[in-house]
């Protein structure tokens, strides 16, 4: 697919030529278990970074940041979730073996309730969108397509609805519709936050006790579900959330048309407090 984009790129004969190589940084920390709200944190740090670089006419080139990580379970609410409806409907009691323990956190994104948790990746891109079109709904068109191209990755077709956000596949048997990835985003300044969350093999017990994104009649999927009969390490557990985010960054640079610098996330974790991870 060719994305029209404006400040970074000029378009000739179909082609997307850039002007200029611009970058964005990338902070993976897939490899282990964030608390919701310390991933929150860090979101709002490289967020005001993007807008103070607005601020001082920043030409470095820099369009911005992706976090990749993993969080621990967390329900999150965004503005339109009404409870009685869309869950969580039973209670967390971390002491009790019989309920699945998990926090609940009210976000400022729109959308209603999600999960999050291990086994789930989760992408947190804050770009300044005056690099690519000023246009949010172009914007989510760009992570929806990116996610696609994750999943081809692993012999897995999706598509879109017409309607709905998210990316969506359909088993070939029962012919249900079941959603892999889940997409909810906040713009600040033209500058994004929250993101896409890629179910790569989560705990999918957690799905049943919300209705996800107030969608009632389709199913919640993962890549290891899916990609089961088109690799046989997804079979045995081989699919991890690590190799997926490493899998995704290439594809990132594609659909965004930009260079993903790796960047040490030790500058985020010096950040970190364990005081976020609310109950």
């Amino acid at each position: 697919a060719v994305f029209l984009v404006t400040t970074c790129t000029t378009l000739i004969s179909g082609a997307i030529i850039p002007k200029s190589r611009s970058w964005i940084r990338v902070f993976d920390v897939s490899n282990r278990i964030t608390p919701y709200n310390t991933g929150l944190q860090w979101q709002r740090q490289l967020l005001q970074d993007q807008i103070d670089q607005q601020d001082n006419n920043g030409n470095s080139g820099m369009c911005g940041s992706v976090l990749l990580l993993q969080h621990s379970h967390v329900y999150t609410l965004g503005s339109a979730t009404d409870p009685s409806t869309s869950g969580p409907f039973s209670l967390s009691n971390g002491d009790n073996t019989e309920a699945l323990p998990f926090d609940i956190v009210n976000v400022d994104r729109g959308g209603q309730a999600t999960y999050h948790g291990p086994g789930q990746l989760v992408v947190y891109p804050i770009l300044d969108l005056h690099h690519f079109g000023k246009d949010i709904h172009q914007y989510l068109r760009r992570l929806e397509y990116t996610v696609m191209e994750l999943l081809r990755t692993y012999g897995i077709e999706s598509y879109l609805i017409p309607g709905l956000t998210g990316v969506w596949v359909k088993d070939c048997q029962s012919l249900k519709e079941f959603k892999v990835a889940a997409l909810g985003v906040k713009i600040s300044r033209w500058v994004t936050m929250h993101g896409a969350s890629i179910n790569v093999q989560p705990d999918m017990r957690y799905f049943a006790n919300i209705v996800p994104c107030g969608i009632r009649d389709k199913e919640v999927g993962s890549i290891a579900q899916f990609a089961a009969t088109e690799t046989s390490t997804a079979a045995t557990g081989g699919i991890t959330v690590s190799d997926t985010a490493k899998a995704l960054i290439p594809i990132l640079e594609r659909t965004f048309n930009v260079e993903c610098r790796v960047t040490d996330p030790q500058l985020l974790l010096m950040s970190e407090t364990t005081a976020d991870h609310p109950r």
